[in-house]
C-alpha cells in the first residue's frame, strides 16, 4: 500500500471514530460543546495535505528474495518430475485429469535421482571434503577453490545471458549446441547414418551457417559443454579456423566451454519440449516418426528438422593442414585447460585462457615450415569430402534386430531388414537371413 492510500485509510478512521479538536484551544467542556458543529469537510485540509506529500513510494515487498530460485533451475525440477511415468488412478472421477506417480516414489527418491543428474560433482566433493577435513588451513583452501569453481560457472553463464540479450542486434550472434540423448526406435537408433562424435557436430555447424545464420553477421559466439569426443578436441578448433576463414563474411569465431558440472544449455530445455511430446506417443518406429513428433512438440516457434540422411561431411582431411597437435601440446598449449577460445580470420593463431576474460594466451596452429600466407590460402581452397552414406550394422546387432520385429508392426519390417550391415562369415548371406528372419517374427513366443 503506497502512501497515498495509506493517507486515505488514516482519515476515514478518523473521521468515522473520534471527532477533531477545536479549532481555538479549548478544554473538555469546549469539546463536547463544539461536537454538535462539527463537519466532516473540516478535514479536507488534513486528507488533501497527506495526499499531495512527495513521499517516497513503499518499496516493501519488491526486492527478489535471496531464496527464490530461477527460471533455469525450475526448469530442471520441473523436467526431472516430468521424466517420472504418470498414471491415471482407475479409482477417480471419470472426467478427472489428475495424474499420479509410482507408489513406491517417495520425494526423496526424486531428490536424490534428482541430484545424481544434475548436480556438480566438483561442487559436491568439494562440499564432502569441507565437512570431514579437521585441518582449518586445509579447509580454507578448499573454500577457496569452490568459490572460484563456482565463480567461473556463473562468469560464462553471465556471458551467455549477455549474448541472449544483444541477439536483435546481430552482433554477436550466441550459438549453444549440444547433441540430445539417444532417441531410440525399438531396439535400434538409426547409427547407420551416422554415429555422435565431432564429425557430425561439424556437419551439423556447417549447416547451421549456411542456412540459418544471416551474412550480415561477422562475429559468432559458441557455447557447449566440454564432451571431448564430441565438442572440446583440435578437430572442431581446426574447423573453427576453417570457418572463419571460409567465411566471405565471418570475422571472429568465439568458442565457450562451459564448466562441467554446470553445463545446462537452452538446448536442455528444448529437448524437454521433446521428452513431453514422447509420453503422449506410442507409436514411433522410424526416424520419419521422430521427425514427425520433433516439428510437432513445440506449438509456438515450431522446431526446425534438417534430416541429415547422407548429408555428413567428412573433415579428417582438414586435420592434416594444421601443425601436428603432439607438438602443439609440447609447446604447452592443453585443450583440456581452454575454456574461452578465440579464433580471427586471416590469423593462423588461436588465443585461448581458462578464466573466460580478456587476457589471453596464443598458440599457432600452422606448421612449422609453412608459412602463414600459403597456410591461410590453403585453408580457404579446402573442401571437405562427403561422409560415407552408410555405416555397417555389426552382424550379431542386425540378428538381434531381426528376432524383435514380431514387436513392430509388419508395415515397417522393410526398413529394418533393408539396413546396411556386416556380413556373416562364409555362407550364403540371404539365404541365411531369410532362415532365421521368418521364426524370429512369425514363430511361437
Amino acid at each position: 500500500m503506497d502512501n497515498r492510500n495509506r493517507a486515505k485509510r488514516i482519515v476515514n478512521m478518523a473521521l468515522q471514530s473520534s471527532p477533531p479538536p477545536s479549532s481555538s484551544t479549548s478544554t473538555n467542556e469546549d469539546f463536547s460543546s463544539d461536537h454538535s458543529s462539527y463537519h466532516p469537510q473540516q478535514n479536507v485540509e488534513i486528507f488533501t495535505e497527506l495526499e499531495d506529500s512527495e513521499s517516497e513510494r513503499d518499496k516493501r515487498g519488491q526486492h527478489v528474495p535471496a531464496n527464490k530460485l530461477s527460471d533455469e533451475k525450475l526448469n530442471w525440477i520441473k523436467d526431472h518430475i516430468n521424466s517420472f511415468p504418470k498414471f491415471v488412478s482407475h479409482y477417480g472421477e471419470r472426467r478427472s485429469t489428475r495424474k499420479y506417480l509410482r507408489p513406491d516414489l517417495s520425494m526423496n527418491k526424486m531428490y536424490e535421482l534428482f541430484k545424481a543428474k544434475y548436480t556438480c560433482k566438483t561442487c559436491d566433493m568439494l562440499e564432502i571434503a569441507l565437512k570431514t577435513e579437521e585441518d582449518i588451513e586445509t579447509c580454507l583452501a578448499i573454500r577457496v577453490r569452490k568459490d572460484q569453481h563456482i565463480k567461473l560457472a556463473g562468469e560464462v553463464r553471465n556471458i551467455l545471458n549477455d549474448c541472449k540479450g544483444k541477439v536483435k542486434t546481430d552482433e554477436p550472434l550466441p550459438a549453444t549446441f549440444d547433441l540430445e540423448r539417444t532417441l531410440p526406435l525399438p531396439y535400434l537408433n538409426t547409427e547407420h547414418c551416422g554415429a555422435r562424435g565431432s564429425q557430425e557436430i561439424m556437419s551439423s555447424l556447417h549447416y547451421f551457417l549456411e542456412d540459418i545464420v544471416p551474412d550480415t553477421v561477422n562475429t559468432l559466439c559458441f557455447f557447449s559443454d566440454c564432451c571431448s569426443g564430441q565438442n572440446r578436441n583440435w578437430d572442431v578448433l581446426h574447423f573453427m579456423m576453417f570457418l572463419v576463414n571460409k567465411s566471405p563474411y565471418l570475422e571472429t569465431i568465439t568458442m565457450h566451454y562451459l564448466v562441467s558440472g554446470h553445463t545446462y544449455l537452452p538446448n536442455d530445455t528444448d529437448f524437454s519440449f521433446i521428452s513431453r511430446e514422447l509420453k503422449k506417443k506410442t507409436d514411433i518406429y522410424t526416424p520419419e516418426d521422430w521427425m514427425k513428433l520433433v516439428r510437432d512438440c513445440r506449438k509456438q516457434k515450431p522446431f526446425t528438422v534438417r534430416d541429415m540422411k547422407n548429408k555428413f561431411l567428412d573433415y579428417e582431411s582438414l586435420t592434416t593442414l594444421f601443425k601436428d597437435y603432439q607438438i602443439v601440446l609440447r609447446e604447452g598449449a592443453k585443450i583440456s585447460k581452454m575454456r574461452k577460445i578465440k579464433v580471427c580470420k586471416g590469423l593462423s593463431i588461436i588465443s585461448y585462457n581458462d578464466d573466460y576474460t580478456e587476457t589471453y594466451e596464443t598458440v599457432d596452429l600452422k606448421p612449422n615450415d609453412m608459412d602463414s600466407e600459403t597456410f591461410l590460402c590453403d585453408l580457404k581452397n579446402y573442401i571437405p569430402e562427403k561422409a560415407p552414406e552408410t555405416r555397417l550394422i555389426s552382424y550379431q546387432k542386425m540378428q538381434d534386430i531381426r528376432k524383435t520385429l514380431k514387436f513392430v508392426p509388419p508395415i515397417h519390417h522393410q526398413f529394418y531388414l533393408t539396413l546396411p550391415h556386416v556380413p556373416r562369415r562364409g555362407g550364403n548371406q540371404e539365404a541365411q537371413d531369410d532362415e532365421n528372419f521368418l521364426p524370429a517374427v512369425f514363430g511361437d513366443d
